[in-house]
């Protein structure tokens, strides 16, 4: 970035800091920069509703990377995930898993090195019975439910600390660690804390106050 353009900016940013604090005292005063060239006048900008409301507002609902400029005086920028306000998601061997969505291009992108077997759920019902599709791999768990669109993931576990959330979170994490993480917003069943974002369930159940087992369930609202 022109060296001459970062002084500008940083000149004019503090006469307007300067403004905002004394009120419109400086209105007018033409900025100078330390050669001695003219950058601006200050004005006075009256705020509008838009200024006013809430910049994560604007923070789509889906996981995505935005850029953030880190330093405008060096013009850095880093990649910064945000993950999703509405939705649960993690993943495992470079594919995203996300409960409730389709079970087919996930375990198609994991490979086949998984055990695989099928078990009959209570439905409920005397006519009719859910058959789970269930495809252990060497750290998770992932089960299958049929829909009328095709299968869909219903429920992940974690089976060994290779595996983390989004957020960084394995066997082995501090209660007080998850809490810090995802907030006081949480349920308690019985040895497990469980948070709900979306249709998603997320649990994490402790053992001597540490994390030791941790799963996905897709619950959507009835």
């Amino acid at each position: 970035m022109d060296k001459k353009l970062i002084t500008a900016t940083a000149t004019i940013f503090t006469a307007l800091m300067l403004s905002a604090c004394g009120g419109s005292d400086t209105e007018g005063t033409i900025v100078t920069l330390e050669n001695g060239e003219q950058a601006g006048v200050i004005m006075t900008v009256p705020q509008t509703d838009e200024t006013e409301t809430d910049p994560l507002a604007s923070v789509p609902e889906t996981s995505e990377t935005v850029e953030t400029a880190t330093s405008a005086e060096d013009g850095l920028v880093v990649n910064q995930t945000m993950s999703a306000a509405n939705d649960f998601s993690f993943t495992y061997l470079g594919t995203v898993i996300t409960p409730g969505e389709a079970s087919a291009p996930v375990i198609e992108a994991l490979g086949t090195t998984y055990d695989y077997y099928e078990q009959a759920l209570d439905s409920g019902s005397d006519s009719q019975n859910t058959t789970a599709k269930v495809y252990s791999y060497s750290d998770l768990v992932i089960i299958a439910l049929p829909s009328v669109s095709g299968d869909y993931i219903d429920t992940v576990y974690f089976k060994t600390g290779n595996c983390s959330t989004s957020e960084g979170i394995a066997f082995g994490a501090p209660s007080d660690t998850v809490i810090a993480t995802y907030g006081e917003n949480y349920t308690s069943e019985g040895d497990a804390i469980v948070y709900k974002s979306g249709s998603i369930k997320l649990s994490f159940f402790f053992t001597n106050g540490k994390v030791s087992d941790i799963s996905y369930e897709y619950e959507p609202e009835l």
